[in-house]
Formats: C-alpha cells, sequence, structure tokens
C-alpha cells in the first residue's frame, strides 16, 4: 500500500524530524571488588594473679613480741597478797594508818594489766585482726560498756589468736576460751579466781612466745 502523496513511506520519520538515534547504552558497571574482611586479632585474656589463700606473716616487719610468764603471774600474785594484808591492817585500829596504802598495789596491778594486755594484742597484730591493741585497750575505760569488752578482750583473745596462727601457717597449740572464760566469771572468788587468772596469764605468755620460739 502506497502512502498518500507528500508522505514519507511507512515506517519512516515524517520530514524535518531527524532520526531517532541509536540509544548508547551505557558500559556495565563493573562490580565493586569484594573487600576481603580482616578478622579482627583476638586479645588474648591474661588471667588474673590468683589470690593467695593466706595473708603474709608480719613477723618479719616488727620484732617479735615475748612476755615473761613468771613475771606477770608474780607481780599479780604479790598485788593481791598485798592488798589482803593491807585491808587486815587497815580494819585493826592498832593499825588505821595502812588504810591510804590499800589502793597502791591495785594500781600496780591495773598498770601490769593495761601493759599485758597490750602486748598480748600486738603479738597478733598483723592488719587482720580486731581489735587493734589500742582499741583493746582503750574500750576498757568507757563506762558500762566495759562489762561487755572485757569478754572481747579476754575470751575473743583466743578466737583471734587461733585465726591469727591458720591464716600464717603457724603451727601452735589453739587456744581455748572456755578458761579465759571461767577466770571472768570466778574472779570474785578469793582463792579460785587467783589460780585461773594465775593460770590465764601463763597460757597468754607461753601462747605469745610459741609464735616467735627461740632459736
Amino acid at each position: 500500500m502506497q502512502p498518500p502523496p507528500g508522505q514519507p513511506p511507512y515506517g519512516q520519520p515524517p520530514y524535518g524530524y531527524p532520526q531517532q538515534q541509536q540509544q548508547q547504552q551505557y558500559p556495565q558497571q563493573q562490580p565493586y571488588p569484594q573487600q576481603q574482611m580482616q578478622p579482627y586479632p583476638q586479645q588474648q585474656m591474661q588471667p588474673y594473679p590468683q589470690q593467695q589463700q593466706y595473708a603474709q606473716p608480719m613477723m618479719g616487719a616488727r620484732a617479735p613480741v615475748r612476755m615473761s610468764g613468771a613475771l606477770y603471774i608474780t607481780l599479780y600474785v604479790i598485788s593481791i597478797i598485798a592488798t589482803g594484808i593491807l585491808v587486815a591492817l587497815g580494819s585493826n585500829s592498832a593499825t588505821t594508818e595502812a588504810i591510804p596504802f590499800i589502793p597502791l598495789p591495785m594500781i600496780v596491778l591495773g598498770i601490769v594489766q593495761m601493759v599485758f594486755i597490750y602486748k598480748m594484742w600486738n603479738a597478733i597484730n598483723d592488719g587482720m585482726t580486731k581489735p587493734t591493741p589500742g582499741a583493746a585497750l582503750g574500750l576498757l575505760f568507757v563506762p558500762f560498756f566495759s562489762f561487755y569488752w572485757i569478754f572481747v578482750v579476754w575470751p575473743g583473745w583466743a578466737t583471734q589468736y587461733n585465726a591469727y596462727a591458720q591464716r600464717n601457717r603457724l603451727q601452735v597449740q589453739p587456744v581455748a576460751q572456755g578458761l579465759f572464760i571461767a577466770a571472768l566469771l570466778c574472779a570474785w572468788l578469793p582463792l579460785v579466781g587467783l589460780v585461773l587468772w594465775a593460770i590465764v596469764l601463763g597460757k597468754v605468755c607461753g601462747a605469745v612466745n610459741a609464735l616467735s620460739p627461740r632459736r
């Protein structure tokens, strides 16, 4: 079929229109090279240092404590006997001049006891023992509280002594609390209290000296 006169053949663009240019194909984009993922270096876990189960003893950091059982027992017995003699003299009308001297043996005994308490707590003072020697002695002067604290100072010392020996791996004989409790409860009995406290003083001195035996 022929196109009308003046018309371009079928399939060709009209006159005056440029022929459709062939669409240029964009060059195919090259895929991005896959980056090879570098694994992070594994951090080497450093193990925590194992904590020591026992504390290091402080015996090398300070001079060892030594206590003479014979000295403290002698002073204790002499003070008690001297007090009894002065009381007996003061109660006699012929020797009433002894009354002002009655407190003197007990004052001496009190000073000796303070030294004794401080030294026995200082012997096991490794930084972990509670109370400290100063607190053990000082709190005995608190009114009313001292009735409780005296059981911490004496029977409690036996517990702290055994704990001190265990954590410092010392081969010593454990100290029992029963003797200390019995001595406190029987302190007012004339003969029984005297004997029990003499045993307590000797027991404490022996236990302290066992911590640093002489060579």
